[in-house]
């Protein structure tokens, strides 16, 4: 089964870079994903930003060690500025981190967009083929009406424009490709090894998201800041006083929203665990219908060289298995990215 998808793709990545001119460039993900990685000047952008708030969390704790005055503003520039800066800078490692996992998304993504452009472009020539073949046939066959040879025209010319339009996809679909991994003319090579998604532990899935979903961080720093300005608060101010009853408000809503996000990651979870499930279970019908097809194919073919099955539906059975290999194909890396995202969402990795 793999080796049939991944030389249908070859044949079609082949025929699809004659098509653009293009001397294509093969690569593997890992190598597409270290050439996107050199060229991309959002990633250097992100790395100075890092140094920035690195710079800046060093400033609030010197200014914390030094400035502080034994009052309220004095201690929220000891304890509440500092685990500020310290939670921004941490969350923008892991933003720069998550970027990194997005661009490997992207790459596979795109190539896979690629494909499908290659695809249609293929069926699309085809198709023209066909039609011109068809009118070329009636113009020398003199038993051809008039307005027969028209429709036949009209036919070719308008799959010529589907001709060009698939063309003009396809060869947007390189560019877009080979803007990211920053070479002309890439072919990646697409993945379609896989692991089940019966064996997440839903518990595992959930305690990994709770150290490394941006979120979850963001909102759990939330409250645990409003809760030290709380702190504070109550040591200088009496309860019937503003800035008592302001911080007490944003510690009981920083825990509320806290809560609720908790709730939420847990619901998230499951549905993305069903959503892989349903994803993976489509593969199994996909190879299913392949099989059948296969053989329906089969008997095609042994009933074509009989003499007893006519051209047409020979070729009709071999276009219906090519159709199910491709949606096949088309199911696994589906599952695939989606994958990718479940990993890149809650850190854990199956």
């Amino acid at each position: 089964m793999k080796n049939k998808i991944i030389i249908l793709t070859l044949i079609f990545l082949f025929a699809g870079s004659i098509v653009m001119g293009l001397t294509l460039i093969n690569l593997t993900p890992d190598e597409a994903y270290e050439s996107a990685a050199e060229n991309n000047i959002q990633f250097e952008v992100d790395e100075l930003n890092l140094e920035l708030m690195q710079i800046a969390y060093e400033k609030t704790l010197k200014s914390a060690s030094i400035l502080a005055l034994n009052n309220y503003s004095g201690q929220l520039v000891k304890y509440y500025n500092p685990y500020i800066s310290e939670t921004n800078l941490i969350a923008k490692e892991m933003e720069n981190t998550r970027s990194r996992k997005q661009l490997e998304i992207d790459i596979i993504s795109t190539s896979i967009s690629l494909e499908s452009a290659l695809l249609a472009y293929d069926e699309a020539d085809t198709s023209y083929s066909q039609a011109a073949t068809s009118y070329n046939e009636a113009l020398a066959d003199p038993t051809v009406s008039s307005s027969d040879e028209l429709s036949l025209k009209y036919a070719m010319e308008s799959l010529k424009i589907s001709l060009h339009q698939a063309q003009n996809n396809m060869e947007s679909a390189q560019h877009r490709l080979d803007d990211i991994v920053g070479q002309d003319g890439v072919s990646v090579l697409l993945p379609v090894e896989y692991s089940s998604p019966y064996v997440i532990e839903q518990d595992k899935v959930y305690e990994s998201a709770l150290e490394t979903n941006i979120g979850i961080f963001k909102s759990k720093r939330s409250a645990m800041a409003a809760e030290i300005k709380f702190d504070i608060a109550e040591k200088y101010y009496d309860n019937d006083e503003e800035i008592y009853i302001s911080a007490l408000a944003g510690f009981k809503n920083a825990e509320l929203a806290y809560d609720k996000s908790l709730v939420s990651l847990e619901m998230n979870v499951l549905d993305d665990i069903n959503n892989l499930k349903n994803k993976f279970d489509s593969i199994a019908l996909a190879e299913l219908y392949k099989k059948i097809k296969l053989d329906e194919y089969n008997a095609a073919k042994s009933q074509f060289n009989a003499g007893i099955l006519s051209e047409n539906q020979f070729d009709s059975a071999e276009d219906t298995y090519i159709t199910s290999q491709k949606q096949l194909e088309s199911k696994i890396h589906d599952y695939i990215l989606a994958s990718m995202r479940f990993t890149m969402d809650y850190g854990y990795d199956f």
